[in-house]
């Protein structure tokens, strides 16, 4: 199963990390700037990241987090749902990114439901358990918004109906 883990650390090369991660198969959720300042001075920049890691990806991320002077975080003791609610961001993410377009929410509903009864992997992974294998519209549509407020998607109104798409650089 995907786990989802903790980076701390400096900024210093965290591209390097964040790169790979995205090679791998991973994804960040939530990157947290915090500037250690006394006084008027600057003294350093730190990073807390949370991540989504493949499952054969983990050592080598703590290996690498290792060699560019941070740590993962392995158990969070975060909330069931919230949990949950990551790794579907992580799932509509992956159908998003291989879209590659505009999509509106009936649209990614069918492939999200197409997917789940197909031999995907990922969602095997985030164990969508709902009886019918489908997502209840009103938690995709919250989903969807969710990723918006934290950036991972983009939102348009096209002729009365939203549309979703990864959000681009």
């Amino acid at each position: 199963m995907y786990r989802i883990m903790r980076f701390r650390g400096g900024a210093y090369r965290f591209h390097e990390l964040a790169e790979y991660l995205e090679d791998a198969g991973g994804m960040i959720i939530q990157e947290n700037r915090l500037h250690i300042i006394r006084g008027s001075s600057f003294i350093r920049e730190e990073l807390h990241v949370l991540m989504i890691i493949p499952p054969d990806e983990v050592e080598h991320v703590k290996s690498l987090a290792q060699d560019i002077k941070g740590q993962v975080e392995e158990d969070l003791n975060l909330d069931p749902q919230d949990e949950l609610d990551m790794l579907h961001y992580f799932y509509l993410y992956h159908i998003l990114s291989q879209a590659g377009g505009w999509m509106n929410l009936s649209l990614i509903k069918d492939l999200a439901d197409q997917l789940y009864h197909a031999d995907d992997p990922i969602p095997d992974l985030v164990y969508l358990n709902y009886l019918d294998g489908s997502f209840p519209l009103e938690y995709l549509k919250k989903c969807l918004d969710t990723m918006c407020t934290m950036q991972l998607l983009e939102v348009r109104d096209k002729k009365g109906t939203q549309e979703y798409r990864v959000k681009k650089d």
